[in-house]
C-alpha cells in the first residue's frame, strides 16, 4: 500500500515533462529522490491513521484493550488494524471500516497538504528565469521532477489510498473465512470414522 505512492508521483513526473517538453535528465533523477521520500511519507501517514482508527474503534465496541488481546504477548502492544475488525459482527464490520477509513483521511489531509504543499512553494522559485535568454539550468528539472511528481502523489493518495485500503483489507477478511471453513472442513473429514473401521 505505501509503495503504491511511488507510482502515483510518477504520473506527475510524466505528465509535467510532457506538458512543458522538458528533458528527463540526471537532475530530474536526483529530483525523484527527493519526491520518493516526500511521496512514500505521505503513504505512510495515511496507513498509519487508518490503524489508529481501527484501534478506536475495536476499544469502543468491545470494552477491551485490543492492543493487548492482538498482541503475541501480553506485556507487548501491537497496533490492531483494519484487517483485526473481524472481530466484530459481519454486519458492522464495513460500515465501521468506512468509517474508520474516511476520518483517517479527513484527519490527515490537512498534514498532507502542508508537507507537499511547502515542498511545491519551495521548488517553485527553481523554475524562474531571471534571464530570459539563459539556458536552463540543472535546478529547472529537479524542481519539475519534484513539482509534478507531489502534486500527483498528494491528490492521488487521497484518492486511491483510502479506497486500495480498504478493497484490501475485505479480501483479507474473504481469505480468513476461506480458510477457517476449509480447515473445519479438514477437521471434520479427519474426525468421521472411516467406512470400513465402522464396519468392524
Amino acid at each position: 500500500l505505501i509503495l503504491l505512492a511511488i507510482p502515483m508521483s510518477l504520473v506527475g513526473v510524466a505528465v509535467i515533462f510532457w506538458l512543458t517538453h522538458s528533458v528527463f535528465d540526471s537532475s530530474a533523477q536526483i529530483g525523484l529522490v527527493l519526491l520518493f521520500g516526500v511521496a512514500v511519507n505521505n503513504a505512510i501517514l495515511l496507513a498509519s491513521r487508518y490503524r489508529t482508527e481501527a484501534t478506536l474503534i475495536l476499544k469502543a465496541r468491545l470494552g477491551e484493550d485490543p492492543e493487548l488481546s492482538t498482541s503475541l504477548f501480553p506485556p507487548l502492544r501491537r497496533t490492531p488494524g483494519g484487517k483485526d475488525m473481524d472481530m466484530l459482527p459481519r454486519e458492522e464490520r464495513v460500515p465501521l471500516l468506512m468509517r474508520a477509513v474516511a476520518r483517517g483521511s479527513r484527519v490527515r489531509m490537512q498534514s498532507i497538504f502542508l508537507t507537499s504543499g511547502t515542498t511545491i512553494v519551495g521548488m517553485a522559485p527553481l523554475l524562474v528565469h531571471l534571464n530570459e535568454g539563459a539556458d536552463k539550468d540543472i535546478w529547472e528539472n529537479l524542481a519539475l521532477a519534484s513539482i509534478g511528481g507531489l502534486t500527483s502523489s498528494m491528490i492521488l493518495a487521497l484518492l486511491i489510498t483510502p479506497v486500495v485500503y480498504t478493497t484490501s483489507i475485505r479480501l483479507t477478511w474473504r481469505m480468513r473465512e476461506l480458510r477457517d471453513r476449509i480447515a473445519a472442513r479438514w477437521r471434520r473429514r479427519s474426525a468421521s470414522p472411516e467406512p470400513g473401521v465402522a464396519e468392524s
